[in-house]
């Protein structure tokens, strides 16, 4: 980032952008826009949603913690009827998009997993950061997997996340290699 975009950055984080819409975000950071929601992506995701939701539960899952659960449901629902952007794996937005071969365009998919007991916590559960993988202008959503104290999905919930009210704030991080290399 340059020292220039730096600014423009953390200027918008402490005026009145710093609580933004997802679309404002993506548009300020990409330079693409996040098109409106089409009936018929959320009703293939809901679909989709409901069949993996009745193979899922019907599978022995063995995991020993709720979070590889959620890693197994999101890989999962990915290889069902989505095509990876991460190249299979996590680690940045988007998770998914929905086949060219389903629509004509090729919306973008995050896939969350979430207790029941979580769902309206203040807990911070979504996350973008501008990684490169949003490289057009399409419809953006997240497929909520909600789950009960046994781990199995009792409901999906698909929501588009134009109009999601997005906290910017900046972030630093240092990985282990960064921090014990210096011993």
């Amino acid at each position: 980032m340059s020292e220039q975009e730096l600014k423009q950055f953390a200027d918008m984080l402490d005026g009145p952008k710093r609580h933004c819409l997802f679309e404002d975000l993506v548009k300020q950071r990409t330079g693409f826009d996040v098109l409106s929601p089409k009936t018929e992506h959320i009703n293939f995701l809901k679909t989709k949603g409901k069949e993996y939701k009745e193979i899922y539960n019907n599978l022995k899952n063995e995991s020993a913690t709720p979070n590889e659960k959620g890693h197994k449901i999101e890989d999962g629902f990915r290889k069902y009827c989505l095509e990876s952007v991460t190249g299979g794996k996590g680690g940045g937005y988007p998770d998914a998009q929905i086949p060219q071969s389903t629509f004509d365009s090729m919306p973008y998919v995050e896939i969350k997993s979430f207790n029941t007991k979580h769902k309206l916590s203040s807990m911070r559960a979504f996350y973008y950061s501008s990684t490169g993988r949003i490289t057009r202008s399409t419809e953006h959503y997240l497929a909520g997997f909600e789950l009960d104290n046994q781990n199995n999905i009792i409901d999906i919930h698909i929501i588009s996340n134009n109009k999601l009210p997005i906290n910017n704030r900046i972030e630093g991080n240092a990985s282990y290699q960064d921090m014990y290399n210096q011993i």
